[in-house]
């Protein structure tokens, strides 16, 4: 709320002024002995204690140059507050006159947005309704029965107003929607020369997740029935999320748990045909998105290899056919993600998307840790020899130059925007496309480096065989808000109207 008229400027330090030293006065000069309520009087405190939280910030914000409103309500829920701790009656009347202008100069300044109001209203009108609820509980002076029956109604209409608009949340507002005509489009070559396998987390490089089948339809989708159940054993716990896309090649499904235990499924049956455990563990945030099939073909010591990175940053090669450690990919099977980063702590860094194998390379980015302060892990990405696990390129955004590991005694950037989501890549064209996130902490810009901002929440085009940056988008400028490129990222072309084909 932007509340600065000329007599705020000339006269805001005097009115706080006045206003602390009357809730001084109210709060410790003498008074005559009156019962309060223990319930009043709790609530009085909360009151007294959003007071001056609401003060402190508000002075800050004042002296920044912003709005006068929060150290003004600070004020007035700190007199109410006070009034109400020693059991009168005009603390009420006060905060209902305080929760009166907010509502109202909340109305003129949204214009009644949905969720423009929720921020500003929703909270006052909470408390409003305690307030309301707690009337017939004073006693100096007592409030004649009309009062205490009108404020009982009152704070129950206000709580069904609530409650009804905390439901109405869950219902869409200010939808943008452009009605267009459906094009029906054409199948990819991609996606025809995948077959029956689901090679990547979105099922190809281009995200698409469509498969070309005709078995399950909407017609008999609601009959489809369970015919075998696989545990891979690993214990549901609160840093723990399921979120794993199994990979299907050649009728054996290939599945993470949270916490990196690999298993081999025949697709058909269910059997579980191999497990592999690394041991691995995070102190939190624990899930595995995908795993990478790799086949290098005749005269290979391993074979057919699942490449999959772990929670505490490794990167494993498992043989598909007995899930042992293939011993010829990095060291005897094993490929540490932490070289080039500096100082790793626990959980602070890891690819929970998984490894994605883009043509003769595993890409992988990493998620860290968000909001625990400056200087995290490096958002760098880097691209691996799916045969042999030695790194064919890395691009760190901070510092370009760095095209594999970083000079000895220096690390890739730290506290870079990062790439936690699955990536996507097109063969044809060369190119691999990263969903940016943010520069760590998300919701502080102030400290931020100029490529921070210039590529936090962006979509940026590499060239696959390189690591060298082909184009950037940005879709907010200095992200505030924590929005990331959360998502794959959909190659596709597009059918114009006219029936021609749009390359993507």
């Amino acid at each position: 709320m932007s509340i600065k008229p000329y007599f705020l400027k000339r006269y805001g330090g005097r009115i706080v002024t006045v206003v602390l030293f009357h809730w001084m006065k109210i709060m410790y000069s003498p008074h005559r002995t009156i019962k309060v309520s223990l319930v009043l009087r709790l609530f009085a405190i909360f009151l007294i204690a959003c007071g001056l939280w609401l003060v402190g910030g508000g002075i800050y914000l004042v002296v920044l140059g912003g709005s006068w409103y929060y150290l003004l309500a600070g004020l007035a829920n700190l007199v109410a507050g006070g009034w109400m701790y020693r059991g009168k009656i005009q603390g009420v009347w006060l905060y209902l006159v305080f929760f009166g202008i907010s509502l109202f100069w909340a109305v003129w300044e949204t214009s009644l947005d949905f969720w423009a109001m929720v921020p500003r209203v929703a909270a006052l009108l909470g408390v409003t309704c305690v307030i309301l609820l707690l009337v017939p509980l004073f006693r100096d002076p007592q409030p004649p029965m009309r009062v205490r029956q009108v404020s009982r109604w009152g704070g129950l209409a206000l709580a069904t107003i609530l409650v009804i608009w905390l439901v109405t949340m869950l219902q869409p507002h200010g939808l943008i929607y452009n009605p267009v005509p459906l094009t029906l489009g054409k199948i990819s070559e991609v996606t025809t020369e995948t077959g029956n396998n689901w090679l990547s987390y979105g099922r190809t490089g281009e995200g698409n997740r469509y498969a070309p089948f005709d078995q399950i339809t909407p017609a008999n989708v609601d009959k489809l029935e369970v015919i075998w159940t696989a545990r891979h054993g690993d214990i549901q716990k609160m840093t723990n999320e399921n979120q794993n896309t199994p990979t299907y090649v050649k009728g054996v499904l290939y599945h993470c748990s949270p916490t990196n235990i690999l298993t081999a499924v025949n697709g058909s049956s269910g059997k579980i045909l191999w497990q592999y455990n690394p041991q691995a563990s995070s102190p939190f945030w624990n899930r595995c998105r995908s795993v990478a099939y790799y086949d290098p073909g005749t005269g290979d010591a391993c074979g057919p290899r699942i490449i999959m990175a772990t929670i505490d940053a490794r990167m494993l090669a498992v043989r598909a056919d007995n899930g042992q450690l293939c011993e010829t990919f990095g060291n005897q099977g094993v490929v540490d993600l932490k070289q080039g980063m500096g100082e790793v702590q626990a959980g602070f860094y890891m690819a929970t998307s998984g490894a994605m194998l883009a043509g003769d390379k595993i890409v992988l980015g990493g998620w860290i840790a968000d909001n625990y302060g400056e200087g995290e892990p490096s958002g760098v990405v880097r691209a691996f020899n799916a045969a042999t696990g030695e790194l064919s390129w890395a691009w760190d955004l901070g510092n370009p130059a760095i095209t594999t590991l970083p000079p000895p005694g220096e690390t890739y950037t730290r506290g870079t925007p990062n790439v936690w989501a699955p990536m996507a890549f097109d063969l044809k064209l060369g190119a691999l496309y990263l969903p940016l996130g943010n520069a760590t902490p998300d919701y502080w810009g102030g400290t931020r480096r100029p490529f921070d901002d210039a590529y936090s929440s962006s979509i940026v085009a590499l060239d696959l065989a390189t690591g060298r940056e082909l184009w950037k988008y940005q879709t907010v400028h200095h992200d505030l808000w924590d929005y990331d490129i959360p998502a794959q990222p959909t190659l596709m072309d597009l059918p114009s109207a006219n029936g021609d084909i749009i390359p993507g």
